[in-house]
Protein backbone atom coordinates (compact mmCIF):
# COMPACT_ATOMS: atom_id res chain seq x y z
CA UNK A 1 0.00 0.00 0.00
CA UNK A 2 1.46 3.29 -1.08
CA UNK A 3 2.03 5.78 1.98
CA UNK A 4 -0.33 8.55 2.86
CA UNK A 5 1.22 11.76 3.39
CA UNK A 6 0.35 14.23 6.77
CA UNK A 7 1.03 17.13 4.43
CA UNK A 8 0.33 19.05 1.15
CA UNK A 9 1.81 21.82 -0.31
CA UNK A 10 -0.80 23.77 -3.37
CA UNK A 11 0.24 26.73 -5.38
CA UNK A 12 -1.18 28.69 -8.29
CA UNK A 13 -0.52 30.64 -10.79
CA UNK A 14 -3.35 33.26 -11.53
CA UNK A 15 -4.38 36.30 -13.72
CA UNK A 16 -5.68 38.86 -10.97
CA UNK A 17 -5.13 38.98 -7.31
CA UNK A 18 -8.76 38.10 -5.95
CA UNK A 19 -10.66 35.47 -5.08
CA UNK A 20 -12.31 35.81 -9.01
CA UNK A 21 -9.01 34.91 -10.33
CA UNK A 22 -8.64 33.52 -13.75
CA UNK A 23 -6.34 30.35 -12.97
CA UNK A 24 -3.77 29.39 -14.84
CA UNK A 25 -2.40 26.85 -13.28
CA UNK A 26 -2.75 24.33 -10.01
CA UNK A 27 0.47 22.64 -8.21
CA UNK A 28 0.38 20.19 -5.29
CA UNK A 29 2.71 18.27 -4.02
CA UNK A 30 1.94 15.86 -1.26
CA UNK A 31 5.01 15.32 1.64
CA UNK A 32 5.85 14.48 5.37
CA UNK A 33 6.95 17.43 7.34
CA UNK A 34 8.80 14.84 9.90
CA UNK A 35 11.43 13.48 7.12
CA UNK A 36 10.99 15.96 3.73
CA UNK A 37 9.85 12.72 1.64
CA UNK A 38 7.71 14.17 -1.18
CA UNK A 39 5.13 11.77 -3.30
CA UNK A 40 3.64 12.10 -6.35
CA UNK A 41 2.92 15.88 -7.89
CA UNK A 42 -0.32 17.25 -9.34
CA UNK A 43 -0.46 19.35 -11.76
CA UNK A 44 -3.01 21.18 -13.95
CA UNK A 45 -3.36 24.02 -16.11
CA UNK A 46 -7.08 25.95 -16.49
CA UNK A 47 -8.34 27.21 -19.84
CA UNK A 48 -8.37 30.80 -19.19
CA UNK A 49 -10.88 31.05 -22.33
CA UNK A 50 -13.59 29.39 -20.60
CA UNK A 51 -12.64 31.13 -17.23
CA UNK A 52 -12.79 34.89 -18.70
CA UNK A 53 -16.35 33.83 -20.49
CA UNK A 54 -17.83 32.02 -16.77
CA UNK A 55 -17.01 35.70 -15.15
CA UNK A 56 -13.37 35.29 -13.64
CA UNK A 57 -11.45 38.04 -13.78
CA UNK A 58 -7.85 39.39 -15.08
CA UNK A 59 -6.25 41.97 -13.13
CA UNK A 60 -4.21 45.02 -15.18
CA UNK A 61 -1.35 45.12 -12.80
CA UNK A 62 -0.91 41.21 -12.58
CA UNK A 63 -0.71 41.41 -16.27
CA UNK A 64 1.46 43.44 -16.35
CA UNK A 65 3.75 41.84 -14.19
CA UNK A 66 3.30 38.74 -15.85
CA UNK A 67 4.76 40.00 -19.20
CA UNK A 68 7.64 41.21 -17.13
CA UNK A 69 8.06 37.32 -15.82
CA UNK A 70 9.72 34.74 -18.27
CA UNK A 71 7.70 34.37 -21.62
CA UNK A 72 7.65 30.70 -21.39
CA UNK A 73 5.79 30.60 -18.30
CA UNK A 74 2.88 32.75 -19.46
CA UNK A 75 2.75 31.67 -22.95
CA UNK A 76 2.76 27.84 -21.76
CA UNK A 77 0.14 28.40 -19.81
CA UNK A 78 -2.72 30.57 -21.76
CA UNK A 79 -2.56 27.58 -24.55
CA UNK A 80 -5.11 25.16 -23.92
CA UNK A 81 -5.70 23.78 -20.56
CA UNK A 82 -9.29 22.12 -18.35
CA UNK A 83 -12.42 23.40 -16.97
CA UNK A 84 -11.24 25.24 -13.74
CA UNK A 85 -13.77 23.47 -11.73
CA UNK A 86 -12.78 19.92 -12.63
CA UNK A 87 -8.70 20.80 -12.55
CA UNK A 88 -9.90 22.21 -8.35
CA UNK A 89 -12.21 18.75 -7.97
CA UNK A 90 -9.17 16.84 -9.37
CA UNK A 91 -7.00 18.24 -6.71
CA UNK A 92 -9.42 17.50 -4.36
CA UNK A 93 -9.52 13.98 -5.24
CA UNK A 94 -5.59 13.60 -5.41
CA UNK A 95 -5.06 14.93 -1.92
CA UNK A 96 -7.99 12.79 -0.77
CA UNK A 97 -6.19 9.98 -1.94
CA UNK A 98 -2.49 11.22 -1.63
CA UNK A 99 -2.81 12.05 2.10
CA UNK A 100 -3.81 11.56 5.63
CA UNK A 101 -7.99 12.44 6.71
CA UNK A 102 -6.47 14.92 8.92
CA UNK A 103 -3.83 16.68 6.15
CA UNK A 104 -2.47 20.30 6.99
CA UNK A 105 -2.62 21.97 3.70
CA UNK A 106 0.13 24.90 3.53
CA UNK A 107 0.19 27.37 0.67
CA UNK A 108 1.86 30.78 0.71
CA UNK A 109 -0.93 31.90 1.54
CA UNK A 110 -3.90 30.16 2.43
CA UNK A 111 -5.19 33.86 1.76
CA UNK A 112 -4.67 34.00 -1.73
CA UNK A 113 -4.33 30.64 -3.13
CA UNK A 114 -7.12 28.73 -0.93
CA UNK A 115 -9.21 31.57 -1.33
CA UNK A 116 -9.51 31.59 -4.87
CA UNK A 117 -9.26 28.00 -5.38
CA UNK A 118 -12.63 27.99 -3.08
CA UNK A 119 -14.10 30.30 -5.33
CA UNK A 120 -13.17 27.96 -8.25
CA UNK A 121 -14.84 25.32 -7.14
CA UNK A 122 -17.94 26.88 -6.56
CA UNK A 123 -19.00 23.55 -4.42
CA UNK A 124 -18.18 22.93 -0.61
CA UNK A 125 -14.57 23.26 0.09
CA UNK A 126 -13.92 19.48 1.04
CA UNK A 127 -11.08 20.31 3.91
CA UNK A 128 -11.57 22.91 6.86
CA UNK A 129 -9.98 26.00 7.58
CA UNK A 130 -8.13 24.64 10.73
CA UNK A 131 -6.33 22.54 8.82
CA UNK A 132 -4.44 25.41 6.32
CA UNK A 133 -1.09 26.40 7.26
CA UNK A 134 0.72 29.74 5.43
CA UNK A 135 4.28 29.16 4.46
CA UNK A 136 4.79 32.87 4.59
CA UNK A 137 4.38 32.80 8.53
CA UNK A 138 5.94 29.52 9.08
CA UNK A 139 9.23 30.44 7.21
CA UNK A 140 9.64 33.82 8.88
CA UNK A 141 10.00 32.10 12.76
CA UNK A 142 13.33 30.80 11.26
CA UNK A 143 13.93 32.89 8.20
CA UNK A 144 17.59 32.56 8.05
CA UNK A 145 17.22 28.85 8.12
CA UNK A 146 14.88 29.27 4.92
CA UNK A 147 16.89 31.05 3.21
CA UNK A 148 19.88 28.30 3.06
CA UNK A 149 17.12 26.25 1.43
CA UNK A 150 15.56 28.88 -0.94
CA UNK A 151 15.68 29.17 -4.30
CA UNK A 152 14.18 31.46 -7.20
CA UNK A 153 10.79 30.99 -7.65
CA UNK A 154 10.22 29.70 -11.09
CA UNK A 155 6.21 30.80 -11.15
CA UNK A 156 5.62 27.05 -12.09
CA UNK A 157 3.36 25.80 -9.56
CA UNK A 158 5.00 22.26 -8.53
CA UNK A 159 8.27 23.65 -8.79
CA UNK A 160 7.07 26.64 -6.86
CA UNK A 161 5.94 23.64 -4.04
CA UNK A 162 9.08 21.83 -3.89
CA UNK A 163 11.05 24.97 -2.92
CA UNK A 164 8.55 26.23 -0.20
CA UNK A 165 8.36 22.07 1.31
CA UNK A 166 12.05 22.37 1.71
CA UNK A 167 12.03 25.91 3.60
CA UNK A 168 9.22 24.26 5.68
CA UNK A 169 10.61 21.40 6.65
CA UNK A 170 14.01 22.94 7.15
CA UNK A 171 12.52 25.53 9.78
CA UNK A 172 10.15 22.39 11.27
CA UNK A 173 13.47 20.42 11.82
CA UNK A 174 15.51 23.04 13.31
CA UNK A 175 12.71 24.21 15.66
CA UNK A 176 11.84 20.72 16.80
CA UNK A 177 15.95 19.70 16.65
CA UNK A 178 15.62 16.91 13.89
CA UNK A 179 18.79 16.29 11.83
CA UNK A 180 18.17 14.95 8.47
Amino acid sequence: MERLFTDVMIDIETLDTTPTSVILSIGAVPFNIGDGQAGQEYSSKCNVSMQVRDGHTIGLETLKWWIEQDAGVLSNSLSGGEWVRRSVENLNDFISEKCVDEVRLWSNSPSFDLVILKNALNNPWPFPFWRERDVRTFVAIRSETAKEFSRKATHDPVDDCLRQIDMVCAVYWELNGISI
